[in-house]
Formats: structure tokens, sequence, C-alpha cells
């Protein structure tokens, strides 16, 4: 009985490792992949609905995987769902939802390669919280290789500010500082961001399907009402609306 009960569990812990394994592999090709998704993207698209297209597609991809498990899959994806586990899942869509916002004006600010090597400081941002909220040590290799991390982007940030100050187009260099401090801004939040979510799906027991759809549900209407909130509507409305810019390519990334 001891026998088979280990076998069941050294099974379900290398499926474990091979599906991380796997996302791990789709994760990286769409890193690679976003220098060549960015043209996608035309510089007067609205950024906020760029954030909220986000939102709806997390919610549409989640639904479709939710209806491919078959009959009784939504009821079981929620069958541990409460008002209180929901709320915590206000704070990281919050974040993520800010982030995301944060990414949208580096990219546009900066170049493909800046953006995409500024953006792996995140790791560093993601390993710190964890540490702190789980007491999670990284060991030397994975430490070795995040002091590698910081020490490429203070590189990089260098070389850029270098090739900045040649340039005599003052706004030019003021939109690259800004985009800088926007994707480091939102590396920042993404350590935060990923210690709240980690902690929904392994101290709470929450499914990370039944995780995604509250966080975009909740981030919804809060990226909607600061929206308009801080916006003049008629003015808004002239300069070509919420989703300005959008095409069909736009849906893309």
């Amino acid at each position: 009985m001891a026998v088979s009960t280990r076998r069941s569990s050294r099974a379900s812990l290398d499926s474990s490792a091979g599906t991380g394994a796997v996302f791990c592999v789709l994760l990286a090709l769409q890193y690679a992949l976003q220098p060549f998704l960015k043209v996608c993207i035309a510089p007067e698209t609205h950024k906020v609905s760029l954030v909220l297209g986000t939102e709806v597609a997390k919610i549409l991809i989640a639904g479709a995987m939710i209806a491919v498990d078959g009959p009784g899959a939504f009821a079981r994806t929620f069958a541990n769902w409460t008002p209180k586990a929901a709320s915590l899942s206000v704070l990281p869509s919050l974040v993520y939802a800010v982030q995301n916002y944060l990414l949208v004006v580096g990219a546009s600010s900066l170049d493909s390669v800046t953006f995409n090597c500024l953006n792996q400081s995140k790791l560093v941002s993601t390993a710190l919280c964890v540490y702190f909220v789980f007491g999670v040590r990284q060991s030397l290799t994975q430490t070795l290789a995040l002091g590698g991390l910081l020490v490429a982007g203070a590189i990089l940030q260098e070389g850029g500010g270098v090739a900045s100050g040649a340039e005599k187009d003052a706004d030019q260099t003021r939109a690259k500082v800004a985009g800088v401090a926007a994707v480091l801004a939102a590396s920042a939040l993404s350590g935060v961001a990923s210690a709240a979510t980690q902690f929904s799906l392994q101290r709470l027991r929450r499914t990370s399907t039944a995780l995604t759809v509250e966080m975009a549900v909740a981030a919804i209407p809060c990226l909607l009402l600061a929206h308009y909130g801080a916006s003049d509507v008629s003015d808004f409305s002239q300069r070509g609306g919420f989703f300005r810019g959008w095409t069909a390519l736009t849906l893309i990334p």
C-alpha cells in the first residue's frame, strides 16, 4: 500500500514537472515574440483599452478551457468559491492592471530589445517577494542568475543613457526615461502580484482558471472607472474614442 502511494505521488510530481516545463517553454516563446508583436499595435492606440482588452481575452480563454473540460466543469471550477476568497483576488488584479498599463507605456517608448531586457528584472522582484511571503530561498545557481540579470540591466541602462544624451530631441529623451521608469515600476509590481497570486493558489487551494476569471472580472470595472473618472469624455470622443487605433492586428498580441 505504501509502495503504491509513493508511486502515485511520484507520478503526480513527474506530471506536474512536465506541465511546468511546457508552460515555461511557452512563456519563453512569448517573450521571444514580443519584439515582433509590438508592430501590431499602432502608436496612437489608447493604452487603457489595450489593458482592458487583455482582461477580456483572459476571461474568454479561461472560459474556453472550462468548456473543454466537459459538462459540470464550471461548477467544479468554482466549487470552493467564497466571497472572502474572491475578495482576495481584488488586490492582485489591480496590481496586474497597473503593471500591464505601465508595460504598455514602456513598450511604446522603448525599442523592443531594451524593453524585453528591462522587463526581465521582474524575476528579481518576484524572488524577493516569494522569499518574504513564503520564506522560499533561491539556490546558489538561481542567485547567480538573478545577479547576472541585474548586471545586464545596469549595463543596458548605462548604454541607453549615452545614446539618449547624444540626441537633440529633448522630448524623445524624456520619453525614453519615462519608458525605463515605467518598465522598472511594472517589474517591481510583478513581484507583489506574483506572491499574492501564489498565496491564493497554494494556501487557499484556488484553481488557476477560477483565479484568472476573478482577477479579470475585478480589474475591468476598475479600469473603466479610472478611465472615465480621469478624462474628458467629450474631448476623448473627438480624438477617436476609447478604442482609437485598434485594427484587426491589435487582437494578435
